[in-house]
This record gives structure tokens, C-alpha cells and sequence, in this order.
């Protein structure tokens, strides 16, 4: 039930993400070590929602303001603590209906496996 549950959420993540002119290269990311990636894409010190996979992986979701999503920001944990899965599908549904973009790796051992832009509710995400 949690796999499905976490590819449903995967699904969901990923399915409105999208990148245009201007947006970092996706693909050079796969592969790379997490804190590289983190550090060429300034994403440091903006609020990261994580969450625990039942794959041994983490899903880490940047955002460039708190205030601007504080309304999603109730349902799980900001800059710290893992967020239940569950909670995370809550806070991902409220995210896309604002009109903030994010990025989300998805990361295991260290590794970015996978790396997406949520685009905002217009569809227009430069680069943070």
C-alpha cells in the first residue's frame, strides 16, 4: 500500500512539472552528488520540505518563500524534520494552486535520481 500510495505521489509531483527557455538542464543534474546540485542551483537557504521514501530515498521539495505558501505550510514540517508522505501529497496540492515554483530532487545515497521544476498555477517558473 505505501509503494502505491508513494508512486501516486511521485505521479503527482512530477506530472506538473515542466521547464522552458531559460531553466537549469534537468538532466545534468541525475547523477550528480545532492549538494553539489544544491549549491550550483542556490537552493540552500531556501525552506525544504522532506520526505522519507519506502525505497530508502528522499524526496526534497525547495521553495523560495515560506510566506508566500504559509497557507500549504501547515500541513508538514519546514527545514528540518521528514513529513509523513500523506501530509507531503496535502502540502504538494495547496503548492501548485499558489503562484510559487519549486524544485524537487528526489535523491538516494547522497545522489540526485531525479530533479523537477513545480511550475506556478500560470506556468511561469524562472529560474529561482
Amino acid at each position: 500500500m505505501v509503494r502505491i500510495w508513494f508512486g501516486y505521489l511521485l505521479f503527482v509531483a512530477l506530472s506538473g512539472c515542466a521547464t522552458g527557455g531559460g531553466q537549469p538542464e534537468r538532466s545534468k543534474y541525475i547523477g550528480s552528488s545532492a549538494s553539489v546540485v544544491e549549491r550550483d542551483l542556490d537552493v540552500m537557504s531556501m525552506p525544504v520540505v522532506k520526505i522519507q521514501t519506502n525505497t530508502d530515498g528522499e524526496i526534497w521539495h525547495y521553495f523560495p518563500s515560506e510566506s508566500d505558501v504559509r497557507h500549504c505550510t501547515k500541513y508538514v514540517a519546514i527545514r528540518g524534520n521528514y513529513s509523513d508522505p500523506k501530509e507531503y501529497g496535502l502540502f504538494l496540492s495547496c503548492f501548485k494552486q499558489s503562484d510559487v515554483c519549486g524544485y524537487v530532487f528526489r535523491r538516494k545515497d547522497g545522489v540526485v535520481t531525479e530533479f523537477e521544476l513545480i511550475q506556478n498555477s500560470k506556468n511561469e517558473c524562472p529560474h529561482l
